[in-house]
């Protein structure tokens, strides 16, 4: 079921970004932040492009000297850590993506025949007091930050 459905990134309460190579997390509800690198990027890159587990499992063998067999349980367990920690949600119904075909996009660097090493999920909390504190997760779609709306004007 994990790999055949499409995810995408928890809205409203995670954001993140991608920073030479190295996939960037803040769960701005929980005050904590991630690291995804190498095939954990890649294997986000997916995610964000719509593709199910499957495809990128096969978009993985393109990229990396790895069978389906291999790939499989570390797409499959990233994919379970992502939702357990509430940082991706399964789409409710498919075609909520129009990926281009289930082709992994890396950047337009060739990354063909690289050594697979299963992606890891580094997860920080030493700054979540500070990130619950920081209002600017606050924000919407009138921006930061917010003013106080004065009875009368």
């Amino acid at each position: 079921m994990v790999l055949s459905s499409t995810y995408k990134l928890n809205t409203g309460e995670v954001i993140s970004e991608v920073i030479d190579g190295e996939v960037i997390i803040i769960n701005l509800k929980q005050g904590h932040y991630y690291s995804l690198r190498e095939a954990g990027s890649d294997i986000w890159s997916g995610i964000t492009q719509g593709l199910t587990g499957e495809e990128i499992i096969q978009s993985l063998q393109s990229v990396y000297e790895i069978s389906f067999e291999t790939a499989k349980p570390s797409v499959e367990g990233l994919l379970t850590q992502l939702l357990a920690e509430s940082i991706v949600v399964r789409c409710e119904t498919e075609g909520n993506f129009t990926p281009a075909g289930n082709v992994l996009k890396t950047g337009g660097i060739s990354k063909v025949a690289k050594n697979f090493s299963p992606p890891a999920l580094e997860k920080y909390t030493d700054m979540e007091e500070l990130l619950l504190l920081d209002p600017i997760h606050d924000v919407d779609d009138q921006g930061w930050p917010k003013t106080p709306e004065v009875p009368g004007q």
